[in-house]
């Protein structure tokens, strides 16, 4: 009786490290910030804090599996995009995986 409720807890415990092994499934945050409106005052001969001035301009958080993994970070990095001469404006992408 003892010998089978053993065997019992040890294929429990198997089967749960196996379904956390085997899950290809992560939560992802995904960050895009740009430097747009700070740039757009520069352009405008006001007041500005351009280069710099990043503010998060969208935010999500979702649950990403497989190959949507890969896709989430070939998109993360910075474009680079003229605005007036002298001033180019950024946009960032930061993906941030658990």
């Amino acid at each position: 009786k003892r010998k089978a409720m053993y065997r019992y807890l040890l294929l429990i415990l198997a089967l749960s490290l196996y379904s956390c092994e085997d899950d290809p499934c992560q939560t992802c945050t995904v960050i895009i910030e740009d430097n747009f409106e700070a740039a757009d005052r520069e352009c405008l001969g006001l007041p500005s804090d351009y280069p710099y001035g990043y503010r998060v301009f969208t935010e999500w958080t979702d649950v990403y599996c497989d190959y949507e993994i890969d896709e989430l970070y070939l998109r993360e990095g910075e474009v680079f995009e003229p605005f007036c001469p002298g001033v180019v404006a950024s946009t960032i992408t930061w993906v941030i995986c658990e």
